[in-house]
């Protein structure tokens, strides 16, 4: 509240100056201490990772840091955030040398439903030409107009100018539209999103429905759809929570990262049931052993994802809200403590030694 009560007095000028003034220290803070562990360890950057408030996101981050730290713990892990990346593009061209790995964020970040994060992820591989760069798993989306097709057409051609550059879709569409588009330059792997790589967590009770419904660009359902779902569900529960894997803040540091995943998980798993549209909704559902009826929605994220937590009994997915009432009869009251494996995890992490090795 203080924050935002100093931004708000503060002339734009001025916040700007504060802004830039303080990325500056914060960098030269990380390139001292590169400088040092680069005497004892080589490193591995984790670029481009998020700084706004998309739970689903953050815990993409969070597991990306965790994987790596657990995995490769040889390695000092430098992860720089979004918005760092962009004040510091310049800086890190010189900083990073062509030795060292590059892993880049993971989620829905390929093509034009968000193209910002597109065009980091072009200029990462420009800027870069040297290094070996892996994708985190990735759902790419381009749609049918003529606009977003001459985007894919020159992010494929920007790909293959860096053989070094290996792309990991986290579901089959993505994996196929990879392998038919970028396969010819570029190494593609198939493995699930890097969130199923958390630890499941439990709840000693639970209480009532969690709804955790989209209001955004990919939102699908309709007022009416809401209205139904909510009618099913009062017949069956009397508290019923609304939530969703956005939360209202304007910046979220990978300080403040595991408060804001670990208090979203602790939502999900007082639930006893879930009903959701947003993939991460399925996914920590999944991880707080929560009964959840998935909606699917327009493009292949939800679907894809589900295949892979498909043999979880808890897992609901449907295609209308019409299959609801049915699918509560379905997973309500079910418990599942069956933990899921996922060889896929072994093979990316073979992949990203070798690149280490061959650096």
């Amino acid at each position: 509240m203080v924050k935002k009560l100093i931004k708000k007095l503060l002339p734009k000028s001025i916040e700007k100056f504060i802004v830039k003034i303080n990325a500056k220290r914060k960098y030269k803070e990380m390139e001292k201490k590169i400088q040092i562990v680069r005497k004892s360890k080589n490193i591995i950057y984790l670029l481009a990772t998020p700084n706004h408030g998309n739970v689903g996101d953050q815990a993409i981050a969070k597991a990306e840091v965790e994987f790596l730290e657990n995995e490769f713990s040889q390695f000092h892990v430098v992860e720089v955030m979004f918005n760092e990346y962009l004040e510091w593009k310049e800086n890190l061209t010189a900083l990073i040398s062509p030795e060292e790995i590059i892993m880049y964020h993971g989620g829905g970040n390929m093509g034009t439903e968000y193209f910002e994060c597109e065009t980091v992820f072009r200029d990462i591989v420009k800027r870069f030409p040297n290094n070996w760069i892996i994708s985190f798993p990735q759902t790419v989306y381009y749609d049918d107009s003529p606009e977003s097709q001459e985007q894919f057409e020159i992010s494929k051609e920007i790909y293959a100018t860096n053989q070094r550059l290996i792309l990991t879709a986290r579901e089959k569409k993505s994996y196929k539209i990879m392998k038919e588009a970028y396969g010819n330059y570029n190494r593609v792997l198939f493995v699930p999103d890097i969130v199923l790589y958390m630890q499941r967590i439990d709840a000693d009770s639970r209480k009532g429905v969690l709804t955790c419904l989209r209001n955004d660009v990919e939102r699908s359902l309709s007022e009416t759809d809401h209205k139904e779902i909510y009618s099913v569900l009062r017949e069956w529960y009397t508290e019923i929570k609304k939530s969703d894997t956005v939360v209202d803040l304007d910046y979220v540091s990978k300080y403040m990262r595991p408060e804001v995943v670990n208090g979203k998980l602790e939502e999900f798993k007082k639930s006893e049931l879930v009903v959701t549209d947003r993939l991460h909704g399925m996914v920590f559902s999944y991880l707080t052993h929560t009964p959840c009826i998935v909606l699917s929605n327009y493009n292949h994220k939800v679907c894809g994802l589900y295949e892979w937590i498909k043999d979880s009994s808890i897992i609901a997915l449907i295609e209308d809200v019409k299959e609801l009432r049915d699918a509560m009869t379905v997973v309500n009251g079910k418990y599942d403590n069956k933990n899921l494996e996922f060889p896929e995890y072994q093979e990316f992490k073979n992949v990203i030694w070798e690149c280490c090795k061959n650096a």
